[in-house]
């Protein structure tokens, strides 16, 4: 049971901004849009500036996030990776068989 990772488009900000705006509650923003009232909050949260929350300040400050993140370290070290693929190769499977 996966659920679809969404991210936030432009059009979704625009949206954000004007009913928020409009005095809408984080709940019915995040209804509308199909997102959780979390990641309203925090896109509101995130991306409030002097003048407010305004979408293409906020559409901006994303992408340089997302630009500016760091890649994650790798899991295997070289070691562990040669005795897991010597492992698959051998058609070794961690699962047990109770035939």
């Amino acid at each position: 049971m996966s659920k679809e990772i969404r991210h936030l488009r432009a059009e979704d900000r625009k949206i954000i901004h004007r009913m928020s705006k409009d005095k809408y509650s984080q709940a019915q923003i995040a209804r509308l849009l199909g997102f959780s009232q979390g990641t309203i909050s925090k896109e509101l949260k995130r991306n409030i500036g002097r003048k407010g929350y305004r979408p293409k300040q906020a559409q901006a400050l994303a992408l340089e996030r997302r630009q500016s993140k760091r890649p994650r370290r790798r899991c295997l070290v070289a070691a562990l990776e040669a005795l897991v693929i010597t492992r698959l190769h051998s058609k070794h499977s961690p699962v047990y068989d109770d035939n």
